[in-house]
């Protein structure tokens, strides 16, 4: 990471006054940076909703800290232990989170679409990359099922809620068969019975 990423990602994580955002300048010109004011009403409220709350990544994948990032896997469940303004307009929160052995780092999002640009209000969503609630404290499924799913892998005899979990949502649908890039399920009374 070069001497400029971790200045910038030192700088992200400075705490301003709640009406000041930390915001590059557009062109970068000398390396100059600008503290603009930005209206906080995608934050109204959020800091009561999610701080202390666990909620799970959806993606396995790295969030970021001060200094360079820390590995979440898929639906690992962590803490929100602070929600700043983030510093890109299409994604207005910083949750700052922390797993279950201690590490920290954060991830921007887009929490209502509230100060986003319409045409960018569809991206980054909380919805997106976090569930509310850990899906192994509400689905009792066994191990292996859980292990397919934190992989990315279906398992024939799957049904259609564990494969999603897996896999996303379907590019396209047509009867019984999902189409996805990695290929096409068949499914038959709402279980996986082959992967072509």
């Amino acid at each position: 990471m070069s001497a400029i990423t971790r200045l910038l990602c030192l700088l992200a994580m400075i705490q301003l006054p709640a009406e000041f955002a930390y915001r590059p300048m557009a062109s970068w010109v000398g390396q100059r940076f600008v503290f603009l004011p930005r209206p906080q009403a995608s934050l109204a409220g959020t800091y009561e909703d999610f701080v202390g709350t666990v909620v799970c990544r959806r993606y396995a994948g790295r969030v970021g800290d001060a200094i360079g990032f820390v590995k979440v896997k898929k639906y690992a469940p962590v803490k929100v232990v602070e929600v700043l303004p983030g510093w890109d307009e299409e994604k207005p929160a910083r949750f700052v989170l922390e797993t279950a052995a201690g590490e920290r780092g954060f991830l921007d999002v887009n929490l209502s679409g509230t100060n986003v640009p319409k045409e960018l209000r569809h991206l980054y969503r909380f919805e997106h990359r976090f569930l509310p609630a850990d899906p192994r404290l509400t689905h009792g499924w066994p191990p292996r099922v859980w292990a397919a799913i934190e992989n990315n892998q279906v398992l024939a005899g799957m049904t259609a809620e564990q494969v999603r979990l897996s896999w996303g949502e379907p590019n396209q649908v047509n009867g019984d068969e999902w189409s996805y890039d990695g290929g096409v399920l068949r499914f038959r009374q709402g279980v996986l019975v082959a992967v072509k």
